[in-house]
C-alpha cells in the first residue's frame, strides 16, 4: 500500500512537472511595444511589424499553424525575421521554409541570418530557397518600405559568425557605416540586427530602432534579475530580452521562439513580438 502511495505521488509530481514544462517551452506568448518617435511619418501611424526570431525549427501545431494564425490575428503590415529560423546542428529547411512561405501570403517578409545560417553548409542554397518562398533577404542591404504617402528606411545586418574575432566590432560598424551612407538621415530608420550585444555601436549611429535577438531571453529568467545567460553575453546579460534606449536609439529583443541547442526555457515562454509604430509630435 505504501508503495502505491509512493509510485501515485510520484507519478502526479511527473505528470505536474511535465505540464509546467511544457507550457514553459511550447505556450506561445505575445509581447507588444509601441514606439513613439517623430521621425516616423504620419502615414505610418498605427503600423504593425511582428518580428520573428530564433523559431530553430520548432513548430507550434502542424505546419506551425499555431504560429502562423497569431501572426494572422494580429494583421502585421510587414513580418521581420532577425535570423536563426533553423538550428545548424540539426537542420531542418522544411519547416523554415514551410512557414516562411504560408507567413508570406499575410504580409511581406523581411529576412536577415543568424549565427546558426551563418554557420549552416550551402547556405547560398538555403538563402535561395527562401527568395523563392516570398521571403526579402537584407543581408548588408538597405531598402525603403513605402507606406500611403511616405517611406521609413529598413537596414539589414548579416551576421557576423563568419568572421568574429576580435575586430569584430570594427568590422561590423564599417559594414554598418557604409549602409548609412545613402540613407536620408532625417527619415526613420529600422535596422535589424541578429545580435543585440552590439547596442553601443547602433546607438553610436543615426538608427531609430533596432529589432533583434539571439539572447534567447537568457534562456531562464530570473525575478527581479532577469535572464541568467545569452550567447555572447555570459551570465545575467545586459541585453536579454525587452526595450532598451541608449541615446536616440531604441532596441528590442525578442526572447525568441525555440530552444537551440538547450533544450528547455524556464519562466521564458515562447516569445512573438509586436512593434506598433507612433509619430510623435515635436
Amino acid at each position: 500500500m505504501f508503495k502505491n502511495k509512493k509510485a501515485i505521488i510520484f507519478f502526479a509530481v511527473f505528470i505536474v512537472l511535465f505540464r509546467f514544462f511544457y507550457k514553459q517551452n511550447s505556450e506561445l506568448t505575445t509581447s507588444t511595444y509601441d514606439v513613439n518617435d517623430p521621425q516616423i511619418p504620419k502615414s505610418f501611424t498605427n503600423y504593425k511589424i511582428i518580428s520573428i526570431s530564433d523559431l530553430h525549427n520548432k513548430s507550434f501545431g502542424k505546419h506551425n499553424i499555431k504560429l502562423l494564425n497569431k501572426i494572422k490575428r494580429l494583421a502585421p503590415n510587414i513580418i521581420v525575421v532577425t535570423g536563426d529560423l533553423i538550428n545548424a546542428y540539426h537542420p531542418d529547411k522544411t519547416i523554415a521554409l514551410d512557414f516562411i512561405k504560408e507567413a508570406s501570403k499575410i504580409a511581406p517578409i523581411y529576412f536577415i541570418n543568424g549565427n546558426h545560417e551563418a554557420r549552416m553548409k550551402n547556405y547560398e542554397v538555403f538563402e535561395t530557397e527562401l527568395r523563392n518562398s516570398n521571403a526579402v533577404i537584407l543581408n548588408n542591404k538597405s531598402i525603403k518600405i513605402k507606406h500611403i504617402s511616405d517611406y521609413i528606411n529598413l537596414l539589414g545586418l548579416a551576421d557576423p559568425a563568419q568572421y568574429y574575432t576580435d575586430n569584430t566590432n570594427l568590422v561590423l560598424a564599417s559594414q554598418l557605416d557604409y549602409l548609412l551612407n545613402p540613407i536620408n538621415p532625417v527619415k526613420f530608420t529600422l535596422l535589424l540586427s541578429h545580435r543585440p550585444e552590439f547596442m553601443p555601436i547602433y546607438a553610436d549611429r543615426p538608427i531609430n530602432l533596432v529589432l533583434s535577438g539571439h539572447a534567447h531571453g537568457g534562456q531562464f529568467r530570473v525575478p527581479f534579475l532577469g535572464g541568467l545567460f545569452a550567447p555572447n553575453q555570459g551570465y545575467f546579460p545586459k541585453y536579454s530580452a525587452g526595450k532598451y534606449t541608449e541615446s536616440e536609439t531604441t532596441m528590442i529583443v525578442s526572447r525568441g521562439l525555440g530552444p537551440s541547442s538547450f533544450p528547455t526555457r524556464l519562466n521564458n515562454k515562447p516569445d512573438l513580438v509586436q512593434v506598433i509604430l507612433h509619430p510623435e509630435q515635436n
